[in-house]
Formats: structure tokens, C-alpha cells, sequence
């Protein structure tokens, strides 16, 4: 299974990532407005580029690239940019080339996985006072249906991916981490 595959073989990018992005602050309750703010914004300036890049795979008869492209997350973020009174504006950030299926795929595999991640994100910014009352969009994603769709999503990867071709997909898997890893590294 690709996405097994994956996971084991970006586990310590996975880590890295985490670090990067007030993860071990974000379970001890000491994130402010501000630093929220910023996190939304680096988290927009990661995923827009990555969107975009991944949108002209998006006329594929399959059922991975046409849900997707009913599900962009950078929406979200702008809305909860909005909640705050904070501008939405983006930094201009250079996406490393993701132009073949096995990596898109690779590099989808990122941006879903995180939405699994902000279901258990969101539990910990409602339970800190200063972030309480805010909708949170963006970490909420598909809630309920994330187990569902991310199951749905692995075996449309399983079905467009063969398996010569999982060392490409892990290519597009590094190419996304590296990304939002160094945008946090920039922004936060």
C-alpha cells in the first residue's frame, strides 16, 4: 500500500514538520492570538502553492484528483484569517517542480495527512482561552469524514500508483514536507 510506504519512509520529515509548526507548544497551551495568526498565514503560504500545483491533475477521470478539487483547504484558511481581522495575504514562496502523477500523489498524501492532523489540533487551540471562541476552519477540515475520505483517498493512490513507481511518489511526498517545513522554519 502506497500510503503505508509513505508513512514509513517520511516518518522522521513528519517529526520535523510537527516540530517546526508550535506543535509542542500548541499541547501546552501557550500560543497567543498572534502567534495563531501567523501559524494561519505560514499555513496559507504552504498550502495555496501546493493547491495550485496539484489543481492541474485535477482533470484526471478519477475519483482522488475530482474529490480534491471539492475540498481546498486554503479557503478555509482564508476564512479563519478573516474571523480574526487579520489580513490573508501570502509570501511568495517557489514550489519545487511536482509535475508527474506518482508524485502528485506523493505530495497529496502530505496535504490530506494534515488534515487528519488538525483533528487533533483543533482540540487543543478550543481549549485554550484565547483562541476558544474562533471557528478554526481550517484544522476542523472535513472532521467526521477525514477517517472515511483518507481511506477512500489511499485506495485511489493504491489504484494510480504502481508500485515501480513509489520511489517517485516519495520524491513528491519529500518535495511537499521540505515545503512546509521550510516555510514554518521562514514564518513562525
Amino acid at each position: 500500500m502506497l500510503f503505508d510506504y509513505l508513512k514509513s519512509e517520511t516518518e522522521q520529515l513528519h517529526k520535523l514538520t510537527e516540530d517546526a509548526a508550535y506543535n509542542n507548544r500548541l499541547g501546552r497551551d501557550t500560543i497567543t492570538h498572534a502567534e495563531y495568526a501567523q501559524l494561519l498565514r505560514a499555513n496559507l503560504t504552504i498550502v495555496a502553492p501546493l493547491e495550485a500545483t496539484l489543481a492541474q491533475f485535477a482533470a484526471l477521470p478519477h475519483p482522488f484528483y475530482t474529490s480534491y478539487c471539492d475540498r481546498m483547504r486554503s479557503t478555509q484558511l482564508q476564512h479563519d484569517l478573516s474571523d480574526m481581522d487579520v489580513g490573508h495575504e501570502i509570501t511568495e514562496y517557489t514550489l519545487p517542480a511536482i509535475a508527474t502523477l506518482p508524485s502528485a500523489v506523493g505530495a497529496m498524501y502530505v496535504l490530506e495527512g494534515s488534515a487528519l492532523g488538525g483533528l487533533y489540533i483543533v482540540k487543543q487551540l478550543r481549549s485554550q482561552l484565547e483562541l476558544a471562541d474562533l471557528r478554526h476552519r481550517f484544522y476542523t477540515g472535513r472532521g467526521r469524514e477525514s477517517g472515511p475520505l483518507w481511506r477512500v483517498l489511499s485506495q485511489s493512490a493504491d489504484a494510480l500508483v504502481v508500485r515501480d513507481d513509489y520511489p517517485e511518489a516519495l520524491a513528491g511526498a519529500r518535495v511537499a514536507f521540505r515545503h512546509y517545513i521550510d516555510c514554518y522554519q521562514e514564518m513562525l
